[in-house]
Order: C-alpha cells, then structure tokens, then sequence
C-alpha cells in the first residue's frame, strides 16, 4: 500500500489526498448506480392505442426516394425507407392495395401503450406511456425495463 501512495505523490504530489478522494466518491456513486440502474419487471397494458403505418422500401433514385429527402423527419426511416403517418389498421390494408405509390409496402402494427407495474426500487405503483412496436391491448402483461432512477424513463421490452 505504501508503494502505492508513494507512487500517486510522484504523478499528484500534494494533489494525491483530493484524487484518492474523487476516485473513492467516484467508486461509491457507481455502486450506487449499479444498484439503482435499471431492473426488468412485470407489468401490465391499462391502455392501448393501436394504430398501423406503411413502410415502404425506396431505391434513392427513385420519385420516392427523391420524395423522401422533402418529408418530414418523424414520417422516414434512418435506411432507404419511407414511412406513411398512422391511420386505422384497416385503411392501411386498404391504402397498400389500392393506392400506387404505396405498392410493394408493408403495414406495420403498432400501438401507443400505457403501462404500470410495482417498483423494484421502492415498491410505488408507477404508470408510463410508450410506443410499442406490435398491437396490445389492457391486460397484456408486458416486460418493463425500470428505471430505479428515473421511473419516468421506464419503458417496454
């Protein structure tokens, strides 16, 4: 151990007393947030807002991937995909087979859910709010990765 502070006074000289003390703090704040970080939990749906979109794959040289550049963020996928905005499952269905520029799409399912579950943390009931990517309805039990931290940012596996 002594090897050890002889060498911090070496590379810290009379700083080494406020590193050791920053890396010790630094080490308990870690474990601390291992501890509280994050935990998977069982919940379950209160409500769900089902919806559908229509993905489409686009080659960049063509209308529609010229198109793409022009739409709004929300409505494009990072990849050569454009998305249309959310409508009722059925008119998707119905907009894929009789609309031409939407050929060759497929519908997405997908659902705005509310959730609760019980707090790994400190055993409080918690509700949030996520897009989940498939169809739900109240009930359906659902994985949540919760937030010990943050039980606002807990969301849907």
């Amino acid at each position: 151990m002594n090897i050890i502070f002889q060498l911090l006074n070496k590379v810290f000289g009379k700083f080494t007393p406020i590193v050791v003390g920053i890396v010790v703090i630094g080490g308990i704040g870690f474990g601390y947030y291992q501890q509280m970080g994050w935990k998977q939990v069982q919940g379950e749906v209160i409500a769900a807002n089902n919806y559908c979109t229509i993905i489409k794959e686009v080659d960049s040289k063509s209308f529609w991937g010229v198109v793409k550049n022009f739409l709004p963020r929300k409505y494009r996928n990072r990849n050569s995909h454009v998305e249309s905005m959310k409508m009722e499952c059925t008119k998707a269905e119905q907009t894929l087979q009789t609309d031409a520029k939407w050929v060759g799409g497929n519908v997405a399912h997908k659902s705005e859910v509310t959730f609760k579950y019980i707090s790994p943390f400190n055993g409080k009931p918690v509700t949030g709010k996520h897009e989940y990517d498939r169809a739900a309805k109240a009930g359906d039990k659902i994985l949540i990765r919760a937030s010990g931290l943050n039980p606002s940012g807990s969301y849907p596996i």
